[in-house]
């Protein structure tokens, strides 16, 4: 393969090269680019080896001469250069009582403010400014004495030291020193630059004439980015040997949408669920956070299970993780567990929960599925407790490090497969991270758990990951990342008027006088405008073709926006791309195309043959509401899901009325006993029972329900049971002769379960079958071919003794009251079948006859493996939400459109 030409002219800087010189640069892309570019020129001459140029990062350059004053004891290094983190940890401990509600984003200020007035040469120990308010001075103060107890320093005040040195001469200087792509040097480096050399040359940026200079308007910053990735591919086409520079000055916050751009045109195959993950071969520079990494923030989830509780959806989350243990072999164990915990209804999960849920669902499984997802959680737990010195509760970093290896090596982390390149260089870093965070010792001193899991996420956080990929053609790169590249073909994007030139945003702890004043970064428009001019004519001169351009509108269309000044002397061009012949949509219209599709009628499923129906009198109901539906449960095992709720949820409340009343009759029997009570006993009983159904759901949810809140509840329900209860009083008399029944039954030769509320004896023999509704009720629900509630009609018919009539019982804070239909009058709101209005037969024999006829056609279907989607009405609909993506419901159209142009 013929390599790509570099991004760098080597014939700019070759002399120098030649010589020997020093050459420092602001950043290791362009170093490398240099490095990149000499070597090419070097093959091409012929030699398999040579001497690399002296070429250096700026900082890096400092660091080893740091390292040389080390080696020759010079007294002022005997002192340790505070890392990144070391500082970030100290600033947030004296900045942590300021009383501001984001105190990591104030230390982070503070540390820029005072960085800054050091680098910008501003006394910060004596003769501070008096400008400078009181409060960061003695946060600066603090700082520095922290440091200087621990024995270390910043970076810039080692950069003083070198000075000093190269001034003593116990480094050597250097006949001169160049500075390449610099738009701006701190006046500290400059300083102690000049101390380091005889000549100080900073060298002009790149004067190439382009062959093409262009300016575009695109509607938004969306189609800016898809045209831009179509202009890279039709390069590409006509042009394989071309370097591609795509700028763009708020990469990082625009990264993963411009990635999605031209991974979409590129590499649409790799949006396929099937493709696993591999590195595009398109390089974007902007790096994401290492704890955002899939890998990484599986990770630190799995070290959060030492805590002694977490969120359901955490704990969800860290099963379904495929980074521990063997996944695929445990998926079926992992997912069931999860289900398993959703329906818990509850918010927080307690490690005694979760060890023993996994125990019974591994018992569960045991015969199917050998995998033992509870091993990993004792094992996890073990290494702590078998650690002798964790026993005081607080380390520090360095013993946590081995614990936290320990505790993921129990979880056998990460994972049984092979890692890719991308997670196998973030397993890589995070290594390197943990060394950081072990540096961190002497600084924190002894930390709990907890502490240190999130000052490790921290670190994470702060870290940025970079994938290192093969050399591209493309290159998209932040506004400072281009500087002194050379490109065959460059499109800087982006450039409205409101942000080039970028706003200035000063430091919000420093005076703003202070920094105009001394020309610090980002503190006047001026400053900006100086900034964004010098960047700008850097890029006009950066490649062959080079174009501009903007958005007409923010993305919302709230807005219109014109090009920057700084771009606007351009003459506006147009430019037509179209989608690669392979992009994403191109692609699914391939697949269509090509696809060889076979028409499968699903209307009708197998049909039912096992002895016993499943899901009781809910089937029924599922059956008549929609009949896929009630397949995908009860066949296919869809499961629904409960939202967990704060407090007792409507299940929880009706299951608590359900179950109290049954205790209070079970007591009384008959309305006789009701009526001997007097209201104080009555009252008595009532919250005895109410409390003992409360505390037996209390104990299932500790966490979340309160003994204030289930003294509320008893108190709320005790109420409505009361008035119920005097509602009773004013029947004629009976006899509750079953509660909470379950039966057996047979159907179309098929048995199904049942449980009935309620079974009432009246004084003639007859029976009442009542079922208990805490929401609204009607009788209308018994009507038609397909009833919406059919389970009072089904125990009407299957009971073994003469049933007189049915009856919701609704009991809510609106009403208290029967609803029903008898063979004869029973109360005013049980009224005779001759009177009912619900579309019936005027005789009980005749409604038994019908309700019969109903559910066996119903039972029928669900037996004959009915599969149509035809929802009763919207609000079974509703009900069913969670299955309408299952059943397809809303795409019904669309699929029926799909079919016709495929059959075209």
């Amino acid at each position: 393969m013929k390599a790509l030409p570099p991004l760098f002219n080597i014939q700019r800087i070759l002399p120098y090269c030649e010589a020997n010189k020093l050459i420092l640069t602001p950043n290791n892309r362009l170093r490398s680019k240099i490095l990149q570019a000499w070597g090419q020129k070097t093959q091409a001459e012929g030699l398999s080896s040579w001497q690399a140029p002296r070429i250096e990062v700026i900082d890096v350059w400092f660091s080893q001469q740091w390292e040389q004053l080390q080696a020759i004891a010079y007294p002022e290094s005997a002192q340790v250069i505070a890392n990144t983190e070391q500082q970030r940890v100290i600033w947030e401990s004296i900045t942590a009582d300021c009383g501001f509600m984001q105190t990591d984003a104030i230390a982070k200020q503070a540390a820029n403010a005072l960085k800054t007035l050091v680098l910008w040469n501003q006394p910060v120990d004596k003769n501070i400014d008096p400008r400078i308010n009181p409060q960061l001075i003695e946060w600066i103060q603090a700082f520095r004495k922290k440091l200087k107890a621990l024995g270390y320093i910043t970076p810039e005040d080692s950069y003083r030291i070198i000075g000093e040195a190269f001034a003593k001469a116990y480094l050597n200087h250097e006949p001169e020193i160049y500075l390449l792509g610099f738009d701006d040097i701190a006046p500290l480096l400059y300083q102690q630059l000049e101390q380091a050399t005889e000549q100080l040359i900073t060298m002009p940026a790149a004067d190439y004439t382009p062959r093409s200079l262009q300016r575009l308007e695109l509607t938004n910053t969306e189609q800016e980015m898809t045209t831009v990735a179509q202009w890279a591919r039709s390069v590409l086409e006509q042009q394989a040997a071309s370097r591609i520079g795509i700028i763009v000055p708020n990469l990082g916050q625009c990264r993963q949408q411009i990635e999605q751009a031209f991974t979409a045109e590129f590499e649409s195959h790799s949006f396929a669920p099937e493709t696993e993950a591999y590195t595009l071969p398109f390089n974007v520079s902007a790096g994401t956070p290492l704890g955002n990494t899939p890998l990484i923030a599986a990770t630190l989830r799995l070290l959060r299970l030492q805590q002694n509780q977490w969120d359901i959806e955490f704990v969800a989350q860290c099963l379904l993780s495929p980074f521990w243990g063997n996944y695929h072999k445990e998926l079926a164990l992992r997912c069931a567990l999860v289900t398993k915990l959703q329906s818990l209804n509850i918010f927080i999960l307690s490690t005694a929960q979760l060890r023993y849920w996994a125990q019974r669902i591994d018992e569960t499984f045991s015969n199917e599925n050998p995998a033992n997802v509870f091993q990993y959680f004792s094992q996890f737990d073990a290494v702590r407790s078998s650690t002798p010195s964790l026993k005081k509760g607080k380390q520090p970093p360095s013993v946590w490090v081995e614990v936290f290896l320990k505790q993921l090596n129990a979880l056998q982390w990460p994972g049984e497969r092979t890692l890719n390149s991308q997670e196998y260089q973030q397993t890589q870093l995070w290594y390197q991270l943990l060394e950081t965070f072990t540096s961190l010792d002497h600084v924190l001193g002894p930390i709990n758990p907890i502490t240190a899991l999130q000052q490790l996420e921290n670190i994470a956080n702060h870290t940025p990951f970079q994938a290192k990929v093969v050399d591209s053609p493309i290159q998209i790169l932040g506004i400072l990342e281009g500087v002194g590249l050379h490109f065959t073909h460059c499109w800087i994007m982006g450039l409205h008027q409101q942000v080039w030139p970028p706003i200035p945003t000063p430091n919000s702890l420093l005076p703003i006088s202070l920094q105009r004043e001394h020309h610090m970064p980002h503190a006047s428009s001026l400053r900006e405008l100086q900034y964004a001019q010098s960047l700008t004519h850097n890029y006009r001169h950066c490649a062959d073709t080079v174009i501009f351009s903007s958005p007409t509108q923010r993305d919302d269309n709230e807005q219109h926006l014109s090009a920057s000044q700084l771009i606007s002397d351009i003459p506006l061009s147009t430019l037509k791309t179209t989608p690669a012949a392979d992009s994403v949509t191109e692609w699914q219209h391939t697949l269509i195309k090509h696809s060889h599709l076979t028409l499968i009628d699903c209307r009708q499923g197998p049909v039912y043959t096992e002895k016993t129906l499943p899901g009781g009198a809910g089937l029924i109901k599922a059956q008549s509401d929609n009949a896929f539906d009630s397949f995908a449960k009860y066949r296919l095992g869809a499961q629904t899901s409960t939202e967990a709720v704060n407090g007792f949820s409507d299940i929880e409340k009706g299951n608590l009325l359900h179950n109290s009343l049954a205790m209070i009759w079970r007591t009384l029997k008959t309305q006789n006993a009701l009526l001997a009570l007097t209201d104080e006993a009555l009252k008595t009983l009532v919250n005895t029972y109410t409390r003992t159904v409360t505390h037996d759901i209390q104990r299932l949810k500790p966490q979340h329900l309160s003994d204030t809140l289930c003294q509320l509840e008893v108190e709320r329900q005790s109420q409505l049971i009361l008035s119920w209860l005097n509602y009773e009083k004013q029947r004629t008399p009976f006899t509750v002769v079953g509660l909470e029944e379950t039966h057996t039954i047979t159907l179309n030769q098929r048995e199904l379960h049942i449980r009935i509320d309620r079974i009432d004896q009246l004084q003639d023999g007859r029976y009442l079958i009542i079922d208990y509704k805490t929401g609204d009720s009607n009788t209308n629900a018994w009507k038609g071919d397909r009833p919406k509630e059919p389970q009072l009609p089904l125990y009407a018919l299957t009971y073994d003794k003469p049933v007189a009539g049915i009856s919701f019982a609704q009991i809510n804070v609106n009403d208290q009251i029967f609803k029903g239909l008898a063979e004869t009058e029973m109360t005013a709101k049980i009224i005779a079948i001759e009177k009912n209005r619900a579309k019936l037969p005027t005789t009980w024999k005749e409604t038994l006859a019908h309700w019969q006829t109903t559910i066996a056609y119903l039972l029928d279907s669900f037996q004959q493996g009915d599969c149509t989607i035809d929802y009763r009405d919207s609000t079974s609909m509703s009900y069913a939400r969670e299955l309408l993506t299952l059943n397809r419901f809303y795409e019904a159209e669309n699929i029926t459109r799909y079919l016709q142009d495929f059959k075209s």
